[in-house]
């Protein structure tokens, strides 16, 4: 009796400790590029049409999943650049590349502000950036749940010079903890299952 009672505690550590070695290897990131407007494409990216030519049409950068990221290099002069993208998980906005550049020469503030769809569009964050911002710097504090939203990059305050961006949306990760419970969980409901089944 209690050799079977071993044994399945034996099967049940085993179980755990090989899901624990699965999670613990990480996903592979996939991410999505854009360049738009004017500037040199950008490698591994996919030119797009001036983002602030069509002001009733957001430019569609997909959908932003677990372990997925969209990268947008833009270029911003007078006008309003509008991106839609869809999110099933938390996400972050951040700097990358080079941040926030002068094109002109001149310094120039830019305007990053993000629109959740809540049956019209809300406003959920925004902020404004001189050039020169590194990257590594968040442009919207903290995370945002999923839904619709409209990332909106404004380059029209007065007298600007033009600007280079360089931005990317990415999931925030599940943490590692919480994927080593849901392995342990799922290893403790396949013993019980096996046991049932015997």
């Amino acid at each position: 009796m209690y050799q079977k009672f071993f044994r399945r505690i034996a099967g049940i550590a085993a179980a755990a400790g090989l899901s624990a070695l699965v999670l613990s290897v990480p996903a592979s990131a996939s991410s999505v590029g854009f360049t738009e407007g004017l500037r040199d494409l950008v490698a591994g990216t996919v030119a797009i049409g001036d983002a602030g030519s069509r002001p009733s049409a957001a430019f569609d950068a997909g959908n932003v999943a677990p372990g997925h990221s969209i990268n947008i290099f833009g270029h911003i002069d007078g006008d309003i650049d509008t991106y839609h993208f869809d999110a099933d998980h938390a996400f972050t906005v951040s700097f990358i590349g080079n941040g926030l550049q002068s094109a002109g020469g001149s310094p120039t503030f830019v305007g990053f502000v993000l629109w959740k769809h809540m049956g019209s569009y809300s406003l959920a964050g925004g902020n404004v950036y001189a050039t020169g911002t590194p990257a590594g710097r968040e442009v919207l504090y903290g995370s945002f749940g999923p839904g619709s939203y409209l990332l909106k990059v404004y380059g029209n305050f007065g007298q600007q010079a033009p600007a280079l961006y360089d931005v990317q949306v990415a999931a925030v990760p599940l943490p590692a903890a919480g994927l080593l419970l849901l392995g342990g969980l799922g290893a403790l409901g396949f013993a019980a299952r096996r046991r049932k089944g015997a």
